[in-house]
């Protein structure tokens, strides 16, 4: 076992009994099974646990239960399984990088890792992590894994699954993302259920079937800047707020409709531009624009806000912004207002017809989003 002595003033002082010395470590460095035998003894070992260069095809850690540290798989060509049935913690990263061959990896004790970053595991069709209830980011990237479920807690800071060709079924607990949630490249036929997920930030998805998530409320885009194409915020049930504050630029049409709890159109503070049409329906009582300067397209508002006040709406700022097609406003107080303007206006159904192939569709149970974009 070529590991490094052992660390000096090691010895935590939180309550919780300290393993053997012989257990204590800088880090382990496992190169075969013999490196893995000579820590067979250890329940719990404080240190980094590192398999690098692994020369044979299984590596068992029987009774390990804990690692105070990250338990490190790397580069190992020839290593075909992992089995680590008593490991129930590891209190920092849990990573697993370059290993060509890995089919399945068994910890179906585990409960609690901070950290969960697997990369590169091209064969890697099985992994038993069922019982997992304590994580706080996850990246899961070029694997054949099919499925990811049964994970539990409340908050995730990173959900990063990506390139997993055969990934057709993620299922997550999480009520918040904290800062990046980007699911892309997997099978065409994903099914994403984030059914308890009530807050996000930074989403990136794409080549989803499927995607459930009911109860969200607020969704963040911070570094969003430029729109291609259409953008279209429908249908949304439960979300109260929403957050473009970095869009400037949409190239295609604006198609906000039907967000039941939605009132205030005020998240795209910052838009200076809309290339197509701006159509806004539902019960919106307020809009504001506060940078907007051209319309290209036609602008409409479709109330159903008992008090909303069309004329006020329809000669107050959004005039200004008119470039071509007309402004009209309808509401429960006033049945149809209109005012002309340009006869170069495109209706927002004109150009989602147009730039079909430009759109990625989001369909959501409860939330739809149509984005197309740069950043």
């Amino acid at each position: 076992m070529a590991s490094q002595a052992i660390a000096k003033g090691t010895s935590q002082n939180n309550g919780t009994e300290d393993p053997p010395k012989s257990c204590i470590f800088e880090k382990v460095v496992i190169l075969n099974t013999a490196d893995a035998l000579a820590i067979g003894h250890c329940e719990t070992v404080r240190g980094n646990v590192e398999v690098t260069d692994f020369v044979d095809s299984i590596l068992r850690l029987d009774h390990l239960a804990k690692i105070e540290g990250s338990l490190i798989i790397t580069n190992s060509a020839t290593l075909m399984r992992v089995d680590a049935y008593s490991l129930r913690v590891v209190t920092e990263t849990f990573k697993m990088e370059r290993l060509q061959s890995l089919g399945l990896i068994e910890t179906p004790n585990l409960t609690s890792v901070k950290t969960i970053d697997w990369k590169v595991l091209p064969l890697l069709s099985q992994a038993a992590l069922g019982n997992l209830k304590d994580v706080q980011s996850i990246t899961i990237s070029d694997t054949s894994l099919v499925s990811i479920s049964g994970f539990a807690g409340t908050d995730l800071e990173n959900l990063d699954i990506n390139n997993n060709r055969f990934m057709e079924q993620i299922s997550f607990d999480a009520e918040k993302v904290t800062n990046t949630l980007h699911v892309t490249g997997n099978a065409n036929n994903l099914q994403v259920k984030l059914a308890e997920l009530k807050e996000a930030r930074n989403i990136s998805m794409s080549n989803i079937r499927d995607l459930n998530m009911t109860k969200l409320r607020k969704v963040s885009f911070p570094s969003l800047s430029e729109i291609g194409g259409l953008f279209r915020l429908a249908d949304n049930r439960a979300a109260t707020q929403a957050t473009f504050d970095a869009v400037l630029d949409i190239g295609g049409g604006v198609l906000i409709e039907d967000n039941t709890v939605l009132h205030k159109i005020s998240f795209l503070s910052n838009l200076r531009s809309i290339g197509g049409a701006l159509e806004l329906v539902g019960d919106i009582n307020e809009t504001e624009w506060k940078s907007l300067k051209m319309v290209k397209g036609s602008i409409s508002l479709r109330s159903t806000d008992q008090n909303f006040d069309c004329n006020k709406w329809i000669s107050g700022p959004i005039r200004n912004t008119l470039r071509g097609g007309e402004i009209e406003c309808f509401s429960r107080k006033e049945k149809a207002l209109t005012a002309p303007g340009g006869s170069s206006g495109k209706t927002a159904e004109h150009l989602s017809q147009s730039a079909k192939q430009k759109i990625c569709e989001w369909l959501v149970a409860g939330f739809i989003i149509v984005l197309s974009f740069s950043v």
